[in-house]
């Protein structure tokens, strides 16, 4: 079964890292803020070698287009534990930083993924617009689908974003992601414009004591991601 430090690190790649969405900003469908932070949360399941468990997991995220880094701090729960990582990619040094928070060690690799600019994929179809909410307090919402197909990957997607702005409100996907039967559901909250706190983007004080330039090898996805974010 894959151990919850491996599934941590697939979900955050597989979330923030694809080459599907490296595309300009001016992507026939919609861009999200060059620049946001905020939370994402998570709820599913995963079936490896015959059994499944359930996944938890709470994410907080920074994206910066216009200093072309992204930052994610994830903490899931399944069968297996808990897991905190955080990973840091920056694409002006391309290098990325994978960060055990608990065991306090650092994995450095070298980052060879072009920046993905935050646009919907233009292979994604708006399939229907929706209203959140009710009376005076609603939010316009449109809903895209799309399928990811590559090696050993197969995964149906649908995604939504607000109606002006493009931020992210929801993520759902099934399928199977690196020979791993896979349903998540995802839900994006507290997301504000620009970054408060751009130190969040320097790999910590102990990674310079503990830090392997080896690729690891629960790095199952290195390639492409699924939303924009």
């Amino acid at each position: 079964m894959m151990s919850c430090l491996a599934f941590t690190v697939t979900l955050a790649l597989v979330l923030y890292y694809p080459r599907a969405m490296a595309q300009p900003r001016e992507g026939k469908n919609c861009c999200l803020p060059r620049q946001w932070e905020g939370f994402q949360g998570g709820i599913g399941g995963v079936e490896a070698g015959g059994e499944g468990q359930a996944v938890r997991t709470v994410s907080r995220i920074a994206f910066d287009a216009e200093s072309r880094r992204v930052y994610a701090y994830t903490n899931s729960t399944t069968a297996k534990g808990v897991s905190s990582m955080k990973i840091i990619q920056d694409y002006n040094t391309n290098t990325m930083f994978v960060i055990d928070v608990m065991k306090r060690t650092c994995l450095k690799s070298n980052n060879t993924l072009p920046f993905n600019n935050g646009c919907v994929p233009d292979d994604a179809k708006r399939v229907f617009d929706m209203t959140m909410g009710a009376g005076s307090e609603t939010l316009q919402v449109k809903i895209f689908a799309m399928r990811l197909e590559q090696v050993k990957t197969l995964l149906d997607i649908n995604f939504s974003v607000t109606e002006k702005q493009c931020v992210p409100v929801g993520e759902n996907w099934t399928g199977s992601l690196n020979d791993n039967k896979i349903a998540m559901s995802f839900g994006y909250f507290g997301i504000t414009p620009g970054i408060k706190d751009p130190s969040v983007f320097t790999p910590p004080a102990f990674c310079k004591q503990n830090t392997t330039s080896e690729v690891p090898a629960f790095h199952p996805i290195l390639n492409y991601k699924i939303l924009g974010v």
